[in-house]
């Protein structure tokens, strides 16, 4: 049997049943366009579907979700719209290093200036 899926609270009232895990086709760090990815309810294991109802009000072409008990094609979504940011790499050692040594640099001459007055 599906289970129903509804709206509750908000930023400041939530619970722990607000709460699904993502796992994607990519398993990596960052999804990207393309990847297929299941969201699975944190406390009752099920998979948010969709059945492709669609129903004429509040939203013209809104669709029904559920949670499904197991992972089906109804289950199984595809990342596709969005900002996707490229990955960063973490800054070099020898980057931080050179910038402390600029700073220690200027420091000595702001403090230089300063003794000269």
């Amino acid at each position: 049997n599906n289970q129903e899926v509804s709206c509750f609270g908000d930023v400041n009232n939530s619970d722990d049943s607000d709460v699904w895990r993502v796992t994607w086709s990519g398993g990596g760090k960052h999804w990207e366009s393309g990847d297929k990815f299941y969201l699975q309810h944190d406390i009752t294991k099920h998979y948010l579907g969709s059945l492709g109802l669609e129903y004429p009000q509040p939203l013209q072409g809104q669709k029904e979700v559920v949670a499904m008990r197991t992972k089906t094609a109804d289950t199984l979504f595809s990342v596709a719209e969005g900002i996707y940011f490229p990955q960063r790499a973490p800054p070099k050692p020898q980057a931080a290093e050179k910038k402390k040594d600029s700073d220690a640099k200027q420091e000595k001459a702001s403090e230089k200036k300063k003794n000269e007055l």
